[in-house]
């Protein structure tokens, strides 16, 4: 399916409020509930998470889920490592000049053709 791909900045702007999302960060604390993860531009955020849910300091993840409009938090059902190189800069740089309402990058590259023949 699509996820919309967001950074700290764009959650606490209350973007994507409501919808299934996907942020990329690195994982900086759990108690066993609540996640915190350091967002690919820099901003801490806290995710509600499972119990079989496997922390790991440092390590850098994307997670999936659906963000709770009342809260700002995630609740997430999806999980996955992206591998200890991944340039989160980098990442960051890509995700917001696609969601930049300017730029034709993000609608030409990186919505999926159902999706633009909706818009139009």
């Amino acid at each position: 399916g699509y996820f919309q791909r967001m950074n700290g900045e764009m959650i606490e702007s209350g973007q994507g409020a409501g919808s299934l999302i996907s942020v990329i960060g690195s994982m900086e604390a759990c108690d066993g509930q609540v996640l915190n993860l350091k967002a690919c531009d820099g901003k801490l955020l806290v995710y509600n998470i499972s119990a079989d849910f496997q922390f790991e300091h440092g390590k850098i993840v994307e997670i999936m889920g659906t963000l709770n409009p009342d809260s700002g938090s995630l609740d997430a059902f999806v999980a996955r490592g992206m591998g200890q190189d991944f340039d989160m800069e980098l990442y960051n740089d890509m995700i917001t000049k696609i969601a930049n309402p300017k730029s034709k990058f993000g609608k030409t590259y990186f919505i999926p053709g159902e999706m633009k023949e909706q818009e139009q």
